[in-house]
C-alpha cells in the first residue's frame, strides 16, 4: 500500500474533523470525497467526528508518524466520554465500524454520540473567539477544540467566554455543513474578524466549570470503568441512600421528587449546568440494555447521589441495607457449556419469596441454562445453587443422546450431570412420547396440534435406531397424495398448509419418497419478466432526470443523484440488478452530468450572486468567473469558451480582457500584429 507524503500532527485538544480539514488543503484536493477516498477509502463527502476504516488509514500514514487507533479515540474524539455508558454490543459494533467499516446508511460510532443517543456531540462545531485569536497567532492557523464540541457545554473552559457557531456580526455560519469547511483563520466566509463574544456571569462560568470537570473525570477514567461497573455503582448508592427496595426495585417516585425539590430549593451553580435532561428517564437508569440518552442525566445523577463525579466512580460506599446478588458478572454452572465457570451472566431478576427472603434468577446467554439462588436478609446469600432449567444445550445432546440408545450412565458420564437426575429426564422423555403416541389421536384434531405431536413422537425415532411404522408410513403417504390430487397447480407450501403432520413426518423420514411426489421447487425471482420490466423502468428513469434539470439542483447531477430520486423499488431494482436492466442504467448515463456540463449550467446563477455583491454595473468578465470558485481554476478550454459566449449573450463587454493569451480558446486570441 502506498504511504502518504504528509499528514500534520494533531494539536493539543484538537478534534480530529479539524485533523482532516488541515490535511484536505494541504493537499489541494478539489472535493472532500478525494479526500476521504485517499485517506479511509470511502465513498462520502461528510467529515464525521469519528471517522470510519481507521485501519486503512494507519496503513498509509507515513513511516514514522506517533498517531494510533488508541490516541485518536482517546485525544482526538469524544469516545472516551461515550464508552463508560454503553453495552459491550454496542462498543463492539461501534470499534468493527471504525476500524474496518467502509458500507452502511450512518456511522455508528457516531450515531452513540449524537442528539438521538446520548446527546455528547453538539449538533454544530463550536468555537472560542479568544482560542481562535491565539491559535492563529501561535500557529499561523485556527483549529476546533475536541472540549468546546461537548453538549451542553456552553463557556469555553479556558477563557470563559461563550461558545459561537455563527458570526457575532453577520450571523453568518463559521462552518460548512458536515465539516467540509472549517475556520482556518479567525475571519467569518464574509471577512469578518471574530474579536468577541457574549459576555457570561460568574454563576454561569462557575457551572460550565463544574460540569467540564465531570466530563474530564470520566474521558480520563474511561480505561478503567464500563458501563456494569457504573451501573452496579448507581444500584450501591440508591440503596445506600434508600432509593431502592430491598428486591432491587427502584422507588422512582419518591426519588423523582427529591431531585425535584434539589432543583428547585438548593438553585446551585452545581448543578444548573445539568438542567438539559428529561427527569422522567431516570427509571431507565438501572436497565441492562436500555441508555437514558442524556449524558446530562448521568453526570447529575452521580453528584445527587455521592456529592462528585470522582467520588461516586472511586469512593467507598457504605451500605446501609445491602443489596441482594450485587456481585455481578456471575458464572454458568452448566459442565457442557463452553462458558462454563466463566463470568458471562451479567444479569440477574430478584423476586420476593415471603418476608425478608428473596431469590436470584440467572440464565447463561450461552447455553440457556437457568439456576437460583436465595438470599436472607439475616444470614445474606446462599451458595448452593439450585438448577430451574438445563437449558437448549443440555437438552438438545440429551435428546440426540437417547435416541442413538445410550444408557443412563453414559448419558450422566457424556453431560457430566448426576444419574438420578438422568434417570428422571429418561422417565419424562418417555412419558412425553408415549402421551404424543398418534395412535390415540383422534383424526378430527386440529392440524396444527397433531403436527406438534408428531414432531415429538419423532424426536425419539431415528433410522439407524429404530425401523419406522410401516402403518404411520402408508397413512402420511396415502394423506400427501390425496393432498396432491385434490387440485391442479398446487406449490409445496400449499401442499403443507393442507396436511402439515404427514408432510413434516415425512420430510424427516422418508425424504426420497417426497421429492419423487411432490412439485418442482420454485426459486424466488425465476419468472420475473426483466425486459418489461427494463423497459418500463427506463421511462421512468427519464422522467425523474428530467425533472432534475427542471429544478436545476445546486450540485451535479451524478448518477447516484438520479438514482436517489427514483422510487424506492426502482432505486432498489438499479443497484441489485443492474446487468438485467440496459436500457435503464443507459438513461442514467445519458442524463448524468460531467463536471465540464455542471461548470456551464453554474454560470448564470455564479453572475447574478455576483451583481448581488457587487452591483447590477459589474461588468463581469471571464477572468472574474475563473478566480470566483474553485472548481474554475483548472476548467477545460470547452468550458471558458462556453462561460464566453453565456457573458456576450447576457450583455457583458471585452469578457477575455486581462487574461492570458494561451489560457483563452483558440478563437477568442487577438491575433498578433
Amino acid at each position: 500500500m502506498r504511504k502518504l507524503a504528509f499528514f500534520p500532527t494533531p494539536y493539543l485538544d484538537e478534534d480530529f474533523r479539524s485533523v482532516i480539514f488541515r490535511y484536505h488543503l494541504r493537499a489541494g484536493n478539489s472535493e472532500f470525497f478525494t479526500t476521504n477516498l485517499e485517506l479511509f477509502n470511502t465513498r462520502t463527502e461528510k467529515n464525521p467526528h469519528i471517522p470510519r476504516n481507521l485501519t486503512f488509514f494507519l496503513n498509509r500514514l507515513p513511516i514514522g508518524h506517533e498517531l494510533s487507533l488508541e490516541r485518536i479515540l482517546d485525544y482526538n474524539t469524544l469516545w472516551p466520554l461515550a464508552k463508560p455508558f454503553l453495552t459491550m454490543e454496542q462498543i463492539e459494533q461501534s470499534m468493527q465500524e471504525i476500524r474496518n467499516g467502509v458500507e452502511g446508511a450512518r456511522n455508528f460510532a457516531v450515531k452513540q454520540l449524537s442528539m438521538t443517543q446520548l446527546r455528547i456531540l453538539a449538533p454544530s462545531i463550536r468555537y472560542c473567539p479568544q482560542c481562535l485569536i491565539e491559535d492563529f497567532d501561535r500557529f499561523g492557523e485556527c483549529y476546533v477544540h475536541r472540549s468546546h464540541q461537548i453538549y451542553p457545554l456552553k463557556v469555553c473552559p479556558l477563557h470563559q467566554m461563550l461558545l459561537i457557531s455563527k458570526c457575532p456580526m453577520c450571523g453568518v455560519e463559521l462552518t460548512k455543513e458536515r465539516g467540509k469547511r472549517l475556520l482556518v483563520t479567525p475571519n467569518c466566509s464574509l471577512g469578518h474578524t471574530i474579536s468577541s463574544s457574549t459576555p457570561i456571569s460568574n454563576h454561569d462560568s462557575l457551572s460550565n466549570i463544574s460540569f467540564f470537570e465531570d466530563a474530564q473525570t470520566i474521558m480520563e477514567s474511561s480505561h478503567n470503568i464500563d458501563r456494569q461497573m457504573v451501573l452496579t455503582r448507581f444500584q450501591l448508592a440508591m440503596v445506600n441512600k434508600g432509593y431502592t427496595f430491598i428486591s432491587g426495585k427502584m422507588k422512582k417516585k419518591e426519588l423523582i421528587r427529591d431531585i425535584e425539590r434539589s432543583l428547585v430549593e438548593e438553585k446551585s451553580t452545581e448543578y444548573d449546568q445539568y438542567y438539559d435532561f428529561d427527569i422522567r428517564r431516570i427509571q431507565f437508569i438501572l436497565h441492562e440494555k436500555w441508555n437514558i440518552q442524556s449524558l446530562s442525566l448521568y453526570l447529575f445523577l452521580m453528584r445527587f447521589l455521592s456529592g462528585s463525579v470522582k467520588e461516586f466512580l472511586y469512593g467507598q460506599i457504605s451500605e446501609a441495607v445491602p443489596l441482594p446478588f450485587s456481585s455481578l458478572p456471575r458464572e454458568c454452572v452448566n459442565k457442557i457449556c463452553p462458558d462454563y465457570s466463566k463470568l458471562v451472566i451479567k444479569k440477574c431478576k430478584r423476586e420476593i419469596l415471603f418476608g425478608n427472603v428473596l431469590r436470584g434468577i440467572f440464565t447463561c446467554p450461552t447455553c440457556g441454562c437457568t439456576y437460583q439462588k436465595r438470599w436472607a436478609l439475616e444470614t445474606g446469600e446462599n451458595q448452593v445453587a439450585s438448577i430451574i432449567n438445563r437449558g437448549q444445550l443440555w437438552e438438545s445432546k440429551f435428546i440426540e443422546l437417547y435416541t442413538l440408545g445410550y444408557n443412563y450412565q453414559e448419558i450422566s458420564r457424556e453431560l457430566k450431570t448426576q444419574r438420578q437426575q438422568i434417570i428422571k429426564w429418561m422417565e419424562r422423555f418417555q412419558y412425553e412420547r408415549i402421551s404424543s403416541n398418534p395412535i390415540i389421536i383422534n383424526e378430527d384434531e386440529h392440524e396444527h396440534e397433531h403436527a406438534i405431536r408428531e414432531l415429538l413422537l419423532g424426536a425419539g425415532e431415528t433410522a439407524a435406531g429404530r425401523r419406522l411404522n410401516q402403518n404411520r408410513l402408508n397413512y402420511c403417504r396415502n394423506k400427501i397424495t390425496k393432498a396432491i390430487e385434490s387440485g391442479s397447480g398446487l406449490r409445496r407450501r400449499d401442499i403443507n398448509k393442507l396436511s402439515p403432520s404427514a408432510y413434516i413426518w415425512l420430510m424427516k423420514y422418508d425424504r426420497e419418497w417426497m421429492e419423487r411426489v411432490l412439485p418442482k421447487r420454485i426459486l424466488p425471482g425465476r419468472y420475473k419478466d426483466w425486459q418489461s420490466i427494463d423497459h418500463e423502468l427506463a421511462q421512468r428513469v427519464r422522467e425523474v432526470a428530467e425533472k432534475i434539470y427542471t429544478e436545476n439542483p445546486a450540485k451535479r447531477i451524478a448518477r447516484y443523484v438520479i438514482i436517489n430520486a427514483c422510487a424506492k423499488t426502482d432505486k432498489f431494482h438499479l443497484i441489485t440488478s443492474s446487468t438485467k436492466l440496459p436500457n435503464a442504467w443507459a438513461v442514467v448515463l445519458q442524463y448524468e452530468e460531467s463536471k465540464d456540463d455542471y461548470l456551464i449550467r453554474c454560470v448564470p446563477v455564479l453572475v447574478e450572486r455576483m451583481k448581488m455583491q457587487r452591483g447590477n454595473d459589474t461588468n463581469v468578465t471571464l477572468q472574474s468567473i475563473l478566480s470566483s470558485r474553485r472548481p474554475y481554476h483548472g476548467c477545460s478550454l470547452r468550458v471558458r469558451c462556453e462561460i464566453i459566449k453565456i457573458l456576450q449573450g447576457m450583455g457583458f463587454q471585452d469578457v477575455e480582457r486581462g487574461m492570458d493569451q494561451y489560457l483563452l480558446p483558440y478563437n477568442y486570441r487577438k491575433k498578433s500584429t
